[in-house]
């Protein structure tokens, strides 16, 4: 039996962001002189990018009311990788059950506890217990459903997500699989 996506789910992090107000926070946070500011707002502009969704406010707050970031000159010392994945696990859940009942709403007949596979997917966070077991809680899923763990693996990852479901229903015809992918990418800005 070929496999087929159901539906596709949707949800996006709560602070939608102008490229002009990103712009600027990261001509502030990389200190750059006047020339560079320029030639990083050309480069915003000329990206045909409109506005970002991040988890963080910061990205449209002033200088000195941050709460992720230092309020300090260059947002020294930046946060560790410690702060990054605390964030990570704050905010990932909402955002894939979000995205998991949009996908849901899309399928009908489709039911959570009818679910026989959930794969999560991320390369920009992880933690233990991690999302897989959240998700079996917060969305009703049996707890037999059979779980795997996509991290780490770069932007292709979901694609060996997809792969890896397709393979599970080619050899389980009656298996329904919950690809569930969130990537929060804000919380990994460098500056070098």
């Amino acid at each position: 039996m070929p496999s087929y996506l159901g539906a596709i789910g949707t949800a996006t992090p709560p602070h939608r962001l102008a490229q002009p107000v990103i712009a600027d926070f990261m001509a502030q946070a990389l200190e750059l002189d006047a020339g560079g500011t320029r030639k990083l707002r050309a480069l915003y502009r000329a990206s045909g990018i409109e506005h970002r969704h991040s988890v963080l406010a910061d990205y449209g707050r002033a200088a000195g009311e941050y709460d992720f970031y230092p309020n300090t000159a260059g947002l020294e010392p930046f946060p560790t990788v410690s702060q990054r994945m605390a964030a990570y696990r704050r905010e990932a859940l909402p955002l894939a059950v979000a995205a998991v009942r949009a996908s849901l709403a899309l399928a009908p007949g489709i039911e959570a506890g009818s679910l026989t596979h959930l794969i999560t997917v991320s390369c920009t966070g992880m933690y233990a217990p991690g999302l897989d077991i959240e998700l079996v809680s917060a969305l009703g899923l049996r707890p037999s459903v059979r779980r795997t763990c996509v991290n780490f693996m770069g932007c292709y990852a979901a694609v060996n997500a997809l792969r890896l479901a397709d393979t599970i229903v080619r050899a389980e015809p009656t298996a329904r699989v919950l690809v569930v992918s969130v990537e929060l990418c804000t919380l990994h800005f460098q500056k070098s």
